[in-house]
């Protein structure tokens, strides 16, 4: 495994593509920041090599999403039709990168929770007095 990468979980397949099995967790991370890049055993995670000048094409057949990385740049879209956030965010959740022994990857809160702000308490001081007023006219 290449020391910067991308990687995902998959299996070739007989047409020389690579299906996509499932998504990388923090399990894999753990597993792809500790293991040595001269593994040579037999794995689920497949790896793209990239450079600071590499063309990595990226093609989804079953979403007709693609994918190039180019110095730093990636451009995703979609065959004749505009892709939403959710399309690409989802998409994205399939890979990892690997830098060093850095991993990242994008993941959603299990059964689409989010993460709330925490409230702050109303501290409000309230105090109250009695004035008396003297409403005669002072000659």
């Amino acid at each position: 495994m290449e020391k910067n990468s991308i990687i995902f979980i998959g299996k070739p397949t007989r047409k020389k593509k690579i299906e996509i099995d499932s998504k990388p967790s923090f399990f894999d991370a753990v597993q792809l920041s500790t293991r040595s890049p001269q593994t040579y055993e037999v794995t689920p995670y497949q790896s793209i090599p990239f450079h600071k000048k590499a063309i990595i094409p990226i093609h989804s057949f079953n979403s007709e999403i693609h994918i190039t990385y180019e110095q730093h740049s990636l451009q995703i879209y979609k065959e004749n039709n505009d892709l939403t956030e959710t399309e690409v965010f989802e998409f994205l959740t399939h890979f990892a990168i690997k830098e060093g022994d850095k991993v990242s990857f994008l993941t959603e809160f299990p059964n689409g929770k989010k993460r709330l702000a925490k409230d702050k308490p109303n501290s409000a001081l309230s105090e109250s007095k009695k004035i008396q007023c003297n409403l005669s006219p002072k000659i």
